[in-house]
Order: structure tokens, then sequence, then C-alpha cells
């Protein structure tokens, strides 16, 4: 491969630091929204804590009981009481 050049390893045209620097512009934005939802549940529980062990407790036992129900309202929300599933596949 190397010999017919299909692989190359020259770099000397490419403007890495160029592209670098829009790949940061895509990543920073992408990153950051997936770094709020944790980030957002730790200042929570930290708000939480400061009420004793048993809120954090019922805090954490409620935000799962959310989580489930929505999760069962969606499933729900895919069946047609007339024909069955409409969004499951296409």
């Amino acid at each position: 491969m190397i010999k017919r050049q299909w692989l190359s390893f020259d770099w000397r045209g490419l403007a890495v630091y160029k592209a670098v620097k829009e790949l940061i512009h895509i990543m920073a934005p992408a990153m950051l929204s997936q770094l709020l939802p944790p980030v957002s549940a730790i200042l929570a529980t930290k708000l939480v804590a400061g009420f004793g062990a048993a809120t954090v407790a019922a805090w954490a036992l409620g935000s799962r009981l959310e989580f489930f129900s929505l999760v069962g309202s969606a499933g729900i929300n895919n069946v047609d009481a007339t024909n069955g599933w409409t969004n499951a596949w296409p």
C-alpha cells in the first residue's frame, strides 16, 4: 500500500492547526450539552444534601420514578388503539 502511495504519511501540506480549530468549534458545544445533565444533577444533589440523608434518598427515589414514568408514557404514546404500534418501525 505504501509502495503504490495509497497510504501516505506526508503531513506537510495539511493545515493541522486550522483543522483542529474547526473541530473545536463543533466539539465544544456538543461536549457542553452532554455535560449539562450530570453537572446539574450534582448541583441539585448538593443543594438537597443540606437537608439530610433521608431527603437525598427521597429525592433520588423521586427522580428515578420520574424517569420510569417518562419511559412508560413514551412507550404508551407509540401505541394506537386501532392499528397497534404506530411509531415503532417506519
